[in-house]
């Protein structure tokens, strides 16, 4: 497999894992929704297993939508009321057991990851650029040290990397981006 071609299947991985914890899911929940076993689903979520474009599509169906739409970086999360019936049932049943659903209003990562899938990380770009550019609640919930520390930690050190400095602040740049 190409690396372009694994760095797309990193990034569906991340979209899908997104997806499940925004509604408060669980690898277990996906897995019984697609009727397959729940080793399986973890080693797709995680890398470990083959993410093929027939799985993608029946995973993006859980959320009622297309595998290339779930795969755009600017798509909206659907709404409960919007989901098949199905997954709207194990929803209200985690729910009912207290599990919270996340709010993505003021979630760095959420941001940080449509920033990566996006065009934000095609040039160098400094943690404290990145974070003069996030909407007001998630700056004042945020800092750019936080950002620095999610660039480095898995899964995003795996895409993201630090190519200079600006003064005392590192740039970072997608990893294919950069030049070497």
């Amino acid at each position: 497999m190409s690396k372009e071609r694994k760095d797309e299947n990193a990034k569906y991985r991340t979209i899908i894992k997104k997806y499940r914890r925004h509604f408060g899911l669980l690898q277990g929940d996906i897995a019984s929704l697609l009727d397959i076993d729940e080793n399986r689903y973890s080693g797709i979520e995680s890398g470990r297993r083959t993410l093929d474009i027939n799985i993608s599509d029946e995973i993006a169906g859980l959320y009622n939508l297309k595998y290339y739409k779930m795969g755009n970086p600017s798509q909206v999360i659907p709404k409960i009321e919007d989901l098949p019936k199905a997954t709207q049932e194990i929803i209200a049943t985690r729910v009912g057991l207290g599990i919270k659903l996340k709010n993505t209003d003021r979630n760095l990562g959420f941001y940080l990851d449509q920033l990566i899938n996006g065009k934000g990380l095609d040039e160098p770009i400094t943690a404290k650029e990145i974070w003069e550019q996030l909407p007001e609640n998630v700056k004042k919930s945020s800092s750019p040290t936080e950002i620095t520390n999610l660039f480095n930690k898995k899964p995003r050190n795996k895409i993201i990397t630090k190519v200079d400095k600006k003064g005392k602040e590192y740039l970072f740049q997608l990893k294919k981006l950069a030049k070497k």
